[in-house]
């Protein structure tokens, strides 16, 4: 059995299973490295002490955190008006989490849709920070990877495989699940 996270695979073992069990991981997109010093060359690059930038990218689910994304930004905007929020993706959700930005007025959100590839790569290369508030059983989400090989901290929660690798302080920071507005301080720290 290969599971993406220690803990599917004591999962499995606590449900009787006897065979072999191999926790894998997953890998970042190659395009990440190859285009490394495209955009950290160019103008296009978004890091400055003027604006800081959340990147959320994700299939757009509740369960994936969009809900406390929108509410953790919405609330740091009442404390920093220098941040914007991009978000990425599509899902079942997404016209729902536009009619709560519309319906909140919240602003400086740019909605991308669906990009891959070099799009995808100039997201995260464009962001400063990347948020990942899921709360559903993830693998390791290739997202955090490739945040991570953009050069991101990363806000997310300890959720299947990211605690295997995740380190709290150093990678950015693991926050409580399905609370937006209790981060222990953290995100301050990064704005």
């Amino acid at each position: 059995m290969i599971v993406l996270g220690k803990e599917f695979a004591d999962q499995l073992k606590s449900y009787g299973y006897k065979n072999p069990i191999l926790p894998i991981t997953t890998v970042a997109d190659p395009i990440f490295f190859k285009l490394k010093n495209k955009f950290d060359d160019s103008d296009s690059k978004k890091v400055s002490k003027n604006e800081i930038t959340l990147l959320f990218l994700s299939r757009i689910e509740r369960v994936k955190g969009i809900y406390e994304a929108l509410e953790s930004f919405e609330a740091l905007q009442q404390s920093y008006t220098n941040i914007k929020l991009k978000i990425a993706g599509t899902g079942g959700e997404l016209a729902a989490a536009e009619a709560y930005i519309n319906k909140r007025g919240i602003q400086n959100i740019e909605l991308l849709g669906w990009i891959t590839g070099e799009g995808k790569a100039k997201a995260f290369y464009e962001s400063d920070i990347y948020l990942l508030p899921s709360y559903h059983g993830e693998g390791l989400p290739c997202s955090i990877l490739e945040a991570m090989a953009s050069g991101l901290p990363v806000i997310s929660t300890d959720v299947g495989g990211i605690k295997d690798f995740f380190e709290d302080g150093k990678m950015g920071y693991i926050v409580p699940m399905k609370n937006p507005k209790k981060n222990n301080g953290k995100v301050n720290s990064f704005t």
